[in-house]
């Protein structure tokens, strides 16, 4: 979730014109010499690979202690999955005439109308909204493990952790006129996410603590299968930042088909950080491997330390995000209210009106997770019910349904060769999707909501 503040770039067009048939912007396409668009790909595929490769992760190892040993091959199959409908949507994105869509609404815009946009518009937001929440319960989260660690004689409680990491995220919040000055937070998420697989490995193999047999394993649990699938399709969701990070290369000369080999290489490294992290987590901690997974590495000796780092390292990572994904929604908000100019800056910046209206929707964002993380501050329920709810939707089913509806005639996308082929094969990512999801949701709403009745201690 790194970049998602990528998504603000093109805001200011609904489509543009004069694009060749490889994606690339004609009107203004510099000659990039091969050494260059390689450089180019690489900066795009860092940026996919920081997108998805994030708090994900953490919760991997737990997903297989609800469906066992069969997540690993839910994984390489979600993937599969996942990078064909990235691909689905920059193929929609180019519309007949050399029109280029500027991003995911809009394809749902011109799949369905203003029903199509709103649609898509409504389970991004949730997105939005759902992981900001995570990201304060995470960080919330780390703070009172790493205080107990370093032997404070108190500690406060999750809950109080929520209210100072919601503090701490305000003035970045509220005050910054966008996030450019937090740009820095994609490498900084991609060396995180680097240290935490091989602080999972490492210190996973190496902990002498536990038995591989601990908490007992198992192949499969279809009951719980579901909900287990609901926090793998998190880890592959960067679909609604995919447009706009293709768009950069479009303008400078850089086609389609390499975006699309872009995807490839970032899909493969995602299975490269996440298959490690969920074998080796249940197979060292089995069903008793907690969520997210730093809580169940060592919390003494060299070996605590290092645990410490790490989950002091993903805090800081999470709360410079947590700006990001709140900015999304604010630079939206910003636009719509009319305190915005077509260049993105503010129509008056003295004006006292205008700055109360621009503070009052950010606090609203800003309290609105808040509150979220406060009452319900429990990390793998809400990574759950998110994933479950919206982003199974923006990552199988919304790509599929779209794609069949724009190109009912012509199917020129991948697998088209043969038309029924095609057509299942989209189906079935549709039904893996939604009937996975649905259920998916019901389970982590039924948790969330024993956990909410029954008094859970989220600070264990």
């Amino acid at each position: 979730m790194q970049v998602l503040h990528n998504v603000q770039i093109a805001n200011e067009r609904q489509l543009d014109d004069g694009y060749d048939s490889e994606g690339c912007a004609s009107s203004s396409k510099p000659m990039l010499g091969e050494g260059e668009k390689r450089k180019e790909m690489f900066k795009s595929y860092s940026n996919v690979v920081c997108t998805m490769a994030g708090t994900g992760i953490l919760q991997l190892p737990y997903s297989l202690s609800q469906g066992g040993w069969a997540i690993v091959l839910l994984i390489l199959v979600a993937a599969v999955m996942a990078n064909y409908t990235a691909k689905l949507l920059i193929f929609l994105l180019y519309r007949p005439g050399g029109i280029r869509l500027k991003g995911y609404p809009e394809i749902g815009e011109a799949a369905f109308g203003t029903a199509g946009r709103n649609t898509v518009h409504i389970f991004h937001k949730g997105t939005l909204l759902g992981m900001s929440a995570v990201f304060l319960i995470l960080a919330a989260k780390f703070l009172h493990d790493c205080w107990n660690q370093m032997g404070f004689d108190h500690n406060p409680s999750v809950k109080v952790w929520t209210l100072l990491t919601t503090v701490m995220v305000a003035p970045p919040t509220l005050f910054l006129a966008n996030v450019d000055a937090l740009s820095f937070t994609s490498a900084l998420g991609g060396a995180v996410t680097i240290a935490v697989v091989l602080g999972v490995v490492i210190l996973g193999l190496t902990d002498n603590g536990h038995s591989a047999a601990k908490g007992g394993h198992k192949m499969i649990d279809v009951l719980n299968f579901p909900v287990a699938f609901s926090t793998v399709c998190l880890s592959f969701g960067g679909h609604a930042c995919f447009p706009t990070l293709q768009h950069t290369m479009a303008q400078i000369g850089v086609g389609k088909t390499r975006f699309m080999k872009v995807l490839d290489y970032s899909f493969l490294t995602l299975l490269l950080f996440y298959i490690p992290t969920a074998v080796v987590g249940y197979a060292v901690y089995g069903d008793d491997v907690e969520s997210p997974i730093l809580s169940s590495l060592p919390s003494d000796g060299v070996a605590g330390g290092w645990n410490t780092a790490l989950q002091m390292s993903m805090t800081v990572n999470v709360l410079l995000t947590f700006p990001i994904l709140q900015h999304v929604m604010i630079h939206e908000a910003e636009e719509k209210l009319g305190l915005l100019r077509e260049d993105g800056k503010y129509m008056t910046s003295g004006d006292l009106k205008g700055t109360l209206t621009r503070l009052g929707v950010r606090s609203v964002l800003l309290l609105t997770a808040g509150i979220t993380a406060y009452f319900v501050p429990y990390f793998a329920d809400m990574m759950s019910l998110v994933g479950a709810l919206c982003v199974t939707m923006m990552v199988f089913v919304f790509p599929c349904v779209f794609a069949i509806k724009l190109n009912e005639d012509t199917r020129t996308l991948p697998l088209s060769t043969d038309d029924y082929l095609w057509f299942a094969w989209l189906g079935l990512i549709i039904i893996v999707g939604f009937v996975g999801g649905s259920i998916g949701a019901e389970q982590a709403m039924k948790q969330l909501y024993d956990d909410i009745k029954n008094g859970s201690d989220p600070d264990n």
